[in-house]
């Protein structure tokens, strides 16, 4: 979500957006940040915002292209199963939405 939300002119953002994307409370987003900031992943300050740090980023953009790499291997099967482009069966009978 920082990735995300963070692309505009300083990289940083506020809480206050975080929470309002997520639809969660804003103390809630802080106490996360603070475990980020604890983890050398985040750049946190309450009155600057967030920003990823290089190693967050790094994280982030690998997370980001092993789900678009799955998402691509994903297939469902007329009658509904998921399998992965390779034929294993994830699940059996979930709806195709």
């Amino acid at each position: 979500m920082i990735f995300a939300l963070s692309g505009k002119a300083t990289g940083r953002v506020l809480n206050r957006a975080i929470a309002g994307e997520l639809k969660i409370n804003p103390a809630t987003v802080t106490e996360m940040l603070r475990r980020l900031r604890d983890k050398k992943l985040v750049e946190y300050s309450r009155s600057g915002g967030a920003a990823l740090t290089k190693t967050g980023k790094d994280i982030a953009l690998i997370e980001i292209i092993a789900v678009r790499d799955y998402d691509k291997s994903l297939n469902v099967t007329l009658d509904g199963r998921i399998t992965t482009t390779l034929g294993r069966e994830i699940s059996q009978n979930l709806p195709v939405v």
